[in-house]
């Protein structure tokens, strides 16, 4: 539904094919769940004349992406006329070239996990992650182009008065009720934020920047298997 995200991800593709017009021929392989990269790959291959073979590795442990996935081949016509489609359902780690076969040329990602949705920086570093360990077994060689070629980490202070509040249950009371649904295990973690790891989303949120956003770390997907520090070459 993000028409910016989108635009930018076909256009990613777009030019990770274009680095590949004169061969005429990809292969192209797709981490991430949901395979809206593998898709468009698939429409902006035809369009630029290469023919292709895209696999589309879905690691979700549920049938919403792999279903999704089905229905976006079967609606797009993959595979089309002189390009293989393929959409498998594994984990990368498990992921092998088979004999005859080409290791892919490109590799695309969103990224996007299911079991990661919404921590972001997990999302960043468990695509590195599996990217270097593919990079090792030789699935994919130093030649081949990645999309994203990095991630940058941000970070910076902020204000927040009334998320201490946001889950707040009165002494004496064993559980909490809000609007029909019982908060008890939530109402475990009040005031407990210094404890774990919590992951909030600052525009649902009254927030006053403390600090001008400083650039914390790249994380290189191309090429490279060490995470830089701000200021590293």
């Amino acid at each position: 539904n993000d028409s910016n995200h989108m635009e930018k991800l076909r256009s990613a593709v777009t030019s990770g094919f274009q680095l590949k017009q004169e061969s005429k021929t990809c292969e192209m392989l797709h981490l991430g769940d949901m395979s809206l990269g593998a898709i468009m790959g698939g429409v902006q291959a035809e369009e630029l004349g290469i023919s292709t073979k895209i696999t589309s590795l879905e690691s979700s442990s549920g049938n919403l992406p792999t279903v999704a996935a089905t229905i976006a081949q079967i609606a797009n016509k993959f595979p089309r006329p002189g390009s293989k489609f393929e959409v498998l359902l594994g984990h990368a780690e498990n992921f092998a070239i088979a004999d005859g076969d080409d290791p892919p040329s490109f590799v695309c990602a969103e990224p996007y996990y299911e079991i990661l949705e919404g921590w972001h920086i997990q999302e960043a570093l468990n695509l590195f992650y599996t990217l270097v360990v593919m990079r090792r077994k030789g699935v994919i060689g130093p030649s081949c182009s990645v999309s994203p070629i990095s991630a940058t980490i941000w970070g910076c202070a902020v204000e927040l008065d009334g998320i201490g509040q946001a889950y707040n249950i009165e002494k004496g009371k064993d559980a909490a009720v809000i609007r029909g649904f019982c908060h008890t295990m939530a109402m475990g973690h009040t005031a407990r934020y210094d404890k774990f790891t919590a992951n909030f989303s600052l525009w649902q949120y009254k927030h006053k920047l403390l600090s001008e956003p400083v650039e914390i770390a790249t994380i290189p997907y191309e090429s490279g298997d060490t995470i830089q520090g701000n200021g590293e070459e």
